[in-house]
């Protein structure tokens, strides 16, 4: 899946904008008009805007439109995905910092930041080495505990590559939960785990739910059901999962990079993909969209009435009940998304 190797190769042409730490400045607003006052949302979306000459994390008022750069990653960083804590005040970051002079890349390890952009990032994660890098970070409900993936490169037949899942306490402390496992989202109760299964042999990929130990795990779709899926969300009430899923066969082969670092990751996001819909009771998926859109990324609104997703092509609002759809933005936006409550 496209994310477990987030934008790595983007490194060759990223220029910064302003060095870490920079106080936060408003974005160039997009073209796209908008009636926010109409629209009557509250809260913020804090994403990831890519542009030529910078990587950064924007927060979008949906009171009003208004934008914030709360980081801007300096030359040659990446900036992966980025989740923001339950109570508001942290975000943790997949995030790689510019190489040194001896490095061509550096993978990305989790970092923390105050969510008002106060502060550079820093390290939770030890400062990443040429065989560890970390992703898809999630919260536990209670913020005690982030998610994430955790990717070891092997040195051959003997010593392969490994992904687990592992809980990361505030101190750095790491627990392995799961292996051949990716991709971890925590329920709104805080105890189930969806997660992702990862054959390296056949770069083949499944929904799975376990308890929040990652014990107990089932398969949430039958066998074959869908060609790949990631991009999962549970929805507020913890009775079903929202996920991205191709809609066509595709061939997951490791791109140049990746044959290049002797990793092999499955593509999902890379084709035309649609929302669906499936109980965590398992059974067959339903499917929410037509939309045939590429790099799908989702957060549920606090009250649960609306779906932010991005893509490709932009920012959308997503009603899941009715699959009425609004595109907010045309941003050039990557990575994730993540809706945080009015204070």
């Amino acid at each position: 899946m496209k994310r477990l190797l987030p934008l790595l190769c983007l490194t060759l042409f990223l220029a910064a904008c302003a060095a870490p730490g920079q106080p936060p400045a408003a974005p160039t607003p997009t073209g796209l008009p908008v009636d926010w006052a109409a629209l009557g949302l509250s809260g913020r979306l804090v994403y990831i805007r890519f542009l030529p000459e910078s990587s950064q994390l924007v927060a979008l008022d949906l009171a009003n439109g208004q934008r914030q750069t709360l980081f801007r990653g300096p030359e040659h960083s990446v900036l992966g995905a980025a989740a923001v804590s339950p109570d508001g005040e942290q975000i943790v970051l997949s995030y790689s910092p510019p190489p040194g002079p001896q490095e061509s890349f550096v993978f990305p390890g989790l970092y923390l930041m105050p969510a008002d952009g106060s502060r550079a990032p820093q390290a939770l994660t030890p400062f990443p080495s040429p065989d560890d890098s970390y992703y898809n970070p999630a919260w536990s409900p209670d913020g005690q505990y982030v998610y994430a993936t955790h990717y070891r490169r092997g040195t051959g037949p003997q010593n392969p590559n490994r992904y687990t899942v592992e809980r990361i306490g505030l101190d750095g402390q790491m627990t392995p939960l799961l292996e051949d496992a990716v991709w971890p989202r925590v329920s709104p109760d805080g105890a189930q785990l969806a997660f992702l299964s990862f054959d390296l042999e056949t770069y083949r990929n499944d929904l799975y739910l376990a308890d929040i130990h990652g014990q107990g795990a089932v398969a949430l779709l039958p066998e074959n059901a869908l060609p790949t899926v990631d991009a999962h969300l549970f929805t507020p009430d913890g009775t079903s999962i929202l996920f991205s899923a191709a809609n066509q066969s595709v061939a997951a082969q490791p791109t140049w990079l990746e044959r290049l670092l002797g990793i092999q990751v499955a593509s999902a996001h890379d084709v035309p993909s649609d929302w669906y819909r499936v109980s965590t009771r398992g059974g067959e998926p339903a499917r929410l969209t037509q939309i045939h859109e590429a790099g799908l990324y989702g957060a549920f609104s606090p009250d649960g009435r609306y779906v932010a997703y991005i893509s490709q092509s932009g920012i959308y609002l997503l009603d899941p009940g009715s699959g009425e759809i609004r595109q907010i933005s045309d941003e050039n936006v990557t990575g994730t998304v993540d809706w945080v409550a009015a204070r």
